[in-house]
């Protein structure tokens, strides 16, 4: 348990990184623009890691060859950067990660580009939605699973649905820690109990459309929906769980 619960030394450089994760993040979603494309985007990331003096929490990662996982229209996640000019309508999943003084923060927005259709924008503020429930619900004395109902209950329905098999988890030292935090499902660590020092990436990828299936393209990388039929977005923050509440380190 104690492996899982930050020091205080390490919740300052934690909380010292996410500001700067977060002010990185902010210039890359001023780009996510008509015309732009996700290569441009992590060219762009480069520059920015190499001037703030940190590191891709991504570039590296199992093979990985980027710094951000471009994942426009109907890709889940893990989308490599392409040469697609962005344009009106489309929504654009921005994930992005840096390491700090050997701590990773990870986060994540999906953008509305021009002008998208109603159900879409409804479709994204219910994902961002579904995600600030779940960072809520990252209080001392909750479980796992009370996180993962939080958001499963403010999105799931007929019409929008949560994937259960990429999910939020632990962070630190490494990209993916324990626990796993679905936004559907059970997590393998659903009955542990959360502790103030525990910091967690929370995430909700959610489907627009009766399923979650998916299918990995041939890159080995890129996850899209079914047939790639259904819109997806995705939301994500880097969360330390305090005494009185959760604190969001990477704010959007």
């Amino acid at each position: 348990m104690r492996s899982i619960i930050k020091t205080n030394s390490e919740i300052n450089i934690l909380r010292d990184g996410g500001l700067i994760a977060s002010e990185i993040f902010g210039h890359l979603k001023r780009e996510v623009v008509e015309g732009n494309d996700s290569c441009s985007l992590d060219k762009y990331a480069e520059f920015l890691l190499k001037k703030y003096k940190v590191k891709s929490a991504f570039k590296g990662y199992q093979g990985y060859k980027f710094n951000i996982c471009a994942n426009l229209n109907e890709v889940i996640v893990h989308g490599i950067p392409n040469k697609t000019k962005f344009k009106s309508g489309d929504i654009f999943g921005l994930d992005f990660g840096i390491v700090y003084r050997g701590y990773y923060l990870d986060m994540s927005a999906t953008i509305e580009i021009g002008e998208v259709r109603p159900e879409v924008h409804d479709f994204v503020q219910k994902t961002l939605h579904s995600m600030n429930q779940g960072v809520s619900a990252a209080i001392s004395s909750n479980t796992i699973s009370d996180i993962t109902n939080a958001m499963r209950k403010n999105l799931v329905n007929e019409t929008f649905q949560l994937m259960k098999d990429f999910v939020g988890h632990g962070i630190g030292k490494q990209l993916h820690e324990i626990p796993e935090i679905p936004g559907d499902g059970v997590s393998p660590q659903h009955d542990l109990k959360i502790f103030p020092g525990m910091v967690f990436a929370i995430e909700a990828i959610s489907v627009f459309g009766p399923t979650n299936n998916y299918q990995i393209l041939d890159d080995g990388w890129t996850v899209v929906t079914e047939d790639m039929k259904y819109l997806s977005a995705l939301f994500e923050v880097t969360v330390l769980v305090n005494q009185d509440g959760p604190e969001i380190l990477t704010p959007l």
